[in-house]
C-alpha cells in the first residue's frame, strides 16, 4: 500500500509505536495440512519429504532421495519441479516443513531452479515462501528461498503475511520479512524470469505421462501443465481436451489442440459424446449459456478442420439441435441450424424431430423458432406419435395452439399411433380436457 520500497513498513520499526499488533486479525487463511497418507499422486521425492516432517538436518536425506530418483540431473530436476495432486512441488513441501537444508541440496545437485517453480502457487494459492511463513514461521527457510530467487508475486500479500507472523508470535519471521521488503528482495518477479522466453521447451523426462483426471480444478490443471511442459514431461493431451470441455475453458481447449499439432489430430481425439455432454447449459436458460455456446463454437471449429463436424451425433442419434432442445437453450438451437447447418427435421433413432422434443419438453419459444425455420409439424416418430400428440400429452395448450396455427393435423391415419391411439385417446388418457 503506502509504504515506499526501501522504507520500513509502519509498525515494524523498533522502538516505535505500532498500530498493527499481534491481536489484529490476519487476512491470510490458515496453511493447508500435509498428510503422509492418501496421496498416491505424489512422486517418491515428495513422499519422502512429507515423511521427514519437521525432522532436523535432512540434507543427507534429500541427497539420498535425489540419487535414488535418477542419476541424470535433468530427471532429478523434473522430480523436484513435478506437482502433486494438490499442486505442490518438492520445493513447496520442503518449505512447508522448514527443510532449508533440503532446499540447499536441491540447488547443489541440479543447479538453480526456475523462477516459475520457486514462485508457483499450489491449489490453495500458496507459494513456497508463503508456506514457509505460515506453517511455523520458518525464517531460515524463508531466507534460503529468497536466496534461491523466490519472491512474492503479489505485493498485496506482504502486509497480511506480516500480520499473520505477528499474530502467531513469530516476531523473528516478521522482522525478516521487514528486512527483505526494505531491501527490495521480497516482492517482485522471480530473478531468473527476466526476459525469459515463455514458449514451452521440450526436454526429455523420466516421469510418467501426465493425465488430467476429473477431480482437478482448472487452476490446478493449468499449473500442472505449465510445470509438466517445463520439465519436458509427456502430456496426455486428449485428457486435457476432456478437462477443457468439462471446465468450459476455450483457452485450454485451444492450447491442447495446438500442442497436439493442430486441429486435424485434435479433431481425431475429440469424442463427440464429450461435445454433446459439455457444450450445453446445465439447465434451461442457465447463466452459462454464452460460455457454453462459445465452447461449442470453438469445438466445432476444431472438428470442421478435421472434417468431423457432421459426425457430432450421440449414440442415440441426437444431433446438435436435439441436444440444444433437450437442454432448453434457444441460442444453441439457433447456432445448430444457422451456423452448424443441422437440418431442422432431422430425426434421431427414436424417430423424434427437434420439434417433437421441444413439444415434449414444453418449450414454447423453441417451438416457435423451429416452426419459423420451417419444421414439419406432422412428422411422426417410430411409434407414430406426432409433435401435437406430445404437446397434448404434456397439457401445453399454448403449444397446441401454435401447432394448429401452422397446419398440424388433428385426425386421419397420420395421427394414429402404433398402439392405435388417436389424439383424443391421448388427451383423455392423460387427463387433458
Amino acid at each position: 500500500g503506502g509504504t515506499a520500497r526501501g522504507s520500513p513498513p509502519a509498525g515494524l520499526t523498533s522502538g516505535g509505536s505500532s498500530c498493527r499488533t499481534a491481536k489484529q486479525s490476519s487476512d491470510e487463511p490458515p496453511p493447508p495440512h500435509f498428510s503422509p497418507v492418501g496421496h498416491n499422486e505424489r512422486n517418491p521425492l515428495q513422499r519422502e519429504i512429507v515423511a521427514w516432517g519437521l525432522k532436523v538436518g535432512c540434507g543427507g536425506n534429500a541427497r539420498a532421495a535425489l540419487e535414488a530418483a535418477s542419476a541424470d540431473a535433468q530427471e532429478r530436476r523434473a522430480a523436484i519441479c513435478e506437482r502433486d495432486i494438490d499442486g505442490n512441488t518438492a520445493v513447496h513441501l520442503a518449505a512447508a516443513f522448514g527443510q532449508a537444508e533440503a532446499l540447499a541440496v536441491f540447488v547443489e545437485m541440479v543447479g538453480p531452479l526456475p523462477g516459475r517453480v520457486l514462485c508457483a502457487r499450489n491449489a490453495q494459492g500458496e507459494s513456497p515462501l508463503t508456506l514457509a511463513i505460515k506453517r511455523r514461521g520458518f525464517d531460515r527457510t524463508v531466507a534460503t528461498l529468497v536466496d534461491m530467487g523466490a519472491r512474492l508475486d503479489d505485493a498485496g500479500r506482504y502486509e497480511p503475511l506480516v500480520r499473520y507472523a505477528l499474530k502467531e508470535q513469530w516476531s523473528r519471521s516478521a522482522a525478516l520479512l521487514e528486512k527483505l521488503f526494505a531491501a527490495g528482495r521480497l516482492v517482485g518477479k522471480a530473478e531468473d524470469d527476466e526476459g525469459e522466453d515463455d514458449a514451452p521447451v521440450e526436454k526429455a523426462s523420466g516421469l510418467p505421462p501426465l493425465e488430467i483426471d476429473d477431480q482437478m480444478p482448472l487452476a490446478m490443471i493449468t499449473a500442472r501443465l505449465d510445470h509438466a511442459v517445463a520439465a519436458g514431461r509427456v502430456v496426455m493431451w486428449p485428457t486435457v481436451m476432456r478437462a477443457a470441455l468439462r471446465e468450459c475453458s476455450v483457452p485450454l481447449l485451444q492450447r491442447a489442440a495446438t500442442a497436439m499439432g493442430g486441429d486435424e489430430p485434435a479433431a481425431e481425439a475429440l469424442d463427440t459424446e464429450w461435445v454433446l455432454a459439455e457444450c450445453y447449459p446445465r439447465r434451461p436458460d442457465g447463466p452459462d449459456i454464452p460460455a457454453r455456446l462459445e465452447l461449442l463454437d470453438a469445438t466445432l471449429q476444431i472438428l470442421r478442420a478435421g472434417s468431423r463436424a457432421r459426425e457430432v451425433v450421440s449414440s442415440s442419434g441426437d444431433t446438435l439441435l436435439h441436444r440444444a432442445v433437450e437442454r432448453g437453450s434457444l441460442p444453441h438451437c439457433e447456432y445448430a441450424v444457422d451456423k452448424a447447418g443441422v437440418w431442422v427435421d432431422e430425426r434421431n433413432r427414436l424417430g423424434n424431430t427437434a420439434l417433437y422434443v421441444a413439444c415434449a419438453k414444453k418449450y414454447p419459444c423453441i417451438v416457435d423458432y423451429l416452426l419459423g425455420m420451417g419444421a414439419d409439424v406432422n412428422v411422426a416418430n417410430n411409434k407414430g406419435m406426432v409433435a401435437i400428440g406430445a404437446a397434448i400429452q404434456m397439457g401445453s395448450t399454448p403449444i397446441v395452439e401454435q401447432l394448429l396455427s401452422t397446419g398440424a393435423v388433428l385426425d386421419g391415419p397420420d395421427t394414429v399411433t402404433s398402439r392405435g391411439d388417436t389424439l383424443v385417446h391421448i388427451a383423455v388418457r392423460n387427463n387433458q380436457p
